[in-house]
């Protein structure tokens, strides 16, 4: 049975209305995994002794290359033979949340958004209110004096306002959370349905070497784990950025959510985490361990019988947005994306968890079938009861294990491309290609 979540859950931009006027350094779960893989491969090989006896007999010697070699043949390590070393010593690749934080830090922004409302009393008479809200974002990329912050769309939109989307946007970078250091921004596109807005900033702040500003670096959320420890940075309750920390509570799940107009509900793709966040937190960084980005925060349940059930969207997601917004947005009047759809229903075939020995994690592998075709890209191509085993586009294959990754998928598509999809029909296995004529906005 396929489980949504039908709650109430609250979206966390603050919005105010005026009338008128989170250590100790430690080695990562790989590098462990890599050094006492290669000492029991030593072990087997004649090595009597502790595993630090065998570390501190590498180090006091300058022949790494034999157990390089080892760890590269055994699949235990991927990098150069200095990482190897580095990682060896504890040099690089450690696990260090304090680096993490402060580095997220400098990577994460404060935002406002002023709104102008216009009301009547109960005499009919009209006047202003300005409205503000304030959240998060994350630098996503920087061209010289450019930079392009990725944020939730529901910090720069305002339903109730003149103009929804705020034409008052600033930004405040960690550090010079003053009124005077505002940066002003633009917003270049987005997607309420996803709730992703993207903003440009131009300022030499980002190209003056004196500044530790930076884009992020971009994580895999796949690959994150259950039990995962994931830092929150944002600006709760508008009062500057902090950190929290957590864990991965569920790796994804679907949820049903208010857009940002407040009135239009829909289903949502959401890492669940229990750090902690607040209102203000909305588009801030979800950062993994080794400080990569691995989603975008958005929203938590507000209950008296509960704690700890926030959300963050996925980075595999915001990320194939925010390229879209940046890519086809602009240095254009439209702040809308487009994106192709196979005009299929799907639904889960199977579903069972599965258990990686190497690397000791579980995951959980479904079967995903053809339910429904209407017309469009897939009709004629795809029938009801097809499993949908990999799609093959642009020399790349990527399995199909869930229905997130059919949706991947089809966000890296543009209209005009054609994909192989490998099927199974009844018994049998066949590949079958797919051409997209039409693409939709998405709003």
């Amino acid at each position: 049975m396929n489980i949504f979540k039908k709650i109430t859950i609250s979206i966390l931009a603050v919005i105010a209305c005026f009338t008128l006027t989170s250590c100790e350094t430690k080695t990562t779960k790989t590098e462990e995994a890599v050094a006492t893989n290669v000492y029991e491969e030593a072990v087997k090989n004649g090595f009597t002794g502790s595993l630090d006896e065998y570390l501190l007999s590498l180090l006091k010697s300058s022949s790494y290359e034999n157990v390089y070699d080892l760890a590269k043949e055994n699949g235990l390590f991927d990098g150069t033979l200095e990482e190897f070393i580095a990682s060896l010593k504890g040099e690089a690749g450690s696990t260090n949340i304090e680096e993490v934080a402060q580095n997220a830090l400098t990577s994460t922004a404060s935002i406002t958004a002023a709104f102008t409302v216009t009301v009547r009393d109960m005499f009919g008479r009209s006047y202003t209110q300005q409205a503000k809200s304030a959240g998060s974002g994350v630098i996503y990329q920087i061209d010289s004096n450019t930079a392009y912050i990725v944020t939730n769309y529901h910090v720069i939109y305002y339903n109730g306002a003149n103009s929804p989307v705020s034409d008052s946007i600033y930004v405040y970078l960690y550090g010079m959370e003053y009124d005077q250091y505002g940066l002003k921004a633009t917003f270049i596109g987005g997607s309420m349905l996803y709730d992703i807005a993207v903003l440009k900033v131009e300022s030499n702040i980002f190209s003056d070497s004196s500044y530790p500003y930076h884009a992020v670096t971009l994580g895999n959320n796949d690959e994150l784990n259950v039990g995962e420890t994931i830092l929150a940075v944002g600006n709760p309750e508008g009062s500057g950025l902090s950190v929290t920390n957590g864990i991965v509570s569920v790796k994804e799940e679907t949820i049903s959510m208010y857009l940002a107009d407040r009135s239009t509900v829909t289903d949502r793709r959401v890492i669940r985490i229990d750090a902690a966040v607040n209102g203000g937190n909305s588009g801030g960084g979800l950062y993994n361990e080794k400080g990569e980005l691995v989603g975008i925060v958005d929203a938590k349940i507000v209950d008296e019988d509960i704690e700890g059930m926030c959300y963050a969207i996925p980075i595999n997601v915001a990320r194939e947005v925010a390229n879209k917004v940046i890519a086809t947005c602009n240095g254009t009047s439209t702040t809308s994306i487009r994106r192709v759809y196979l005009n299929v229903t799907t639904a889960i075939a199977s579903s069972k968890p599965v258990y990686d020995t190497a690397t000791k994690t579980l995951s959980i592998v479904q079967e995903i079938t053809v339910s429904k075709v209407e017309r469009g890209a897939a009709y004629d191509v795809l029938q009801v009861g097809d499993l949908i085993v990999n799609i093959e586009y642009n020399g790349e294959t990527y399995p199909i294990n869930s229905e997130y990754d059919l949706e991947n998928v089809l966000f890296k598509i543009n209209k005009g491309d054609s994909i192989n999809v490998y099927i199974k029909r009844g018994t049998s296995y066949q590949t079958v290609t797919i051409t997209f004529t039409e693409d939709q906005a998405i709003s």
